[in-house]
């Protein structure tokens, strides 16, 4: 469409990227996506993107706005971070920038951090408008958001997420 990429059951980029395999991303990691749609407040959890691992409690996700709040989880689900998010529109940045520390950014700004002791990176890969639950799609939970952009990568510090958002911003506009 021309606001992006729209998700919704069966509709899923498989990224082939799997965090275990690259060297450090247990402790320095991000994901996010850019949102041109607003998420239904009040559904249940609709994954943006992630994986998940059940048996090996090892969780990296990001859920745009249930209830009114979006969460970030990299490697445990006990230690997700989240924050009020009204719209859910614009640049969202979930970053794990050392071993204990997770932080969640939205268009460039910082919005909440958190304490996460799980280093273990997940060995499936990561999926984009769905999370890889155990190799197999989420029941009913992926994202129906339109996303012009999606990033995976290693994490980024407050003037490279500040940077991204204005590119971005850049290039939706030129």
């Amino acid at each position: 469409t021309a606001k992006g990429l729209t998700g919704g059951a069966g509709k899923l980029i498989l990224t082939g990227l799997v965090p275990s395999t690259i060297s450090g991303w247990a402790n320095v990691f991000s994901m996010g996506f850019y949102s041109r749609t607003i998420e239904n407040p009040t559904a249940t959890t609709l994954y943006a993107m992630g994986v998940l691992q059940v048996a090996a409690n090892k969780w990296g996700y990001f859920i745009p706005r249930v209830s009114g709040s979006t969460y970030f989880s990299a490697w445990n689900n006990l230690a997700q971070v989240s924050f009020a998010d009204p719209d859910s529109l614009g640049l969202h940045v979930g970053n794990k920038d050392s071993s204990n520390n997770t932080k969640i950014y939205r268009n460039g700004v910082l919005k909440a951090t958190s304490s996460d002791g799980n280093n273990n990176a997940c060995t499936i890969e990561i999926w984009v408008h769905d999370i890889n639950n155990d190799d197999l799609p989420a029941a009913n939970q992926a994202t129906v958001k339109q996303f012009c952009f999606y990033w995976i990568g290693k994490s980024l510090d407050a003037t490279q997420q500040g940077n991204l958002y204005t590119r971005i911003q850049t290039a939706q506009t030129s």
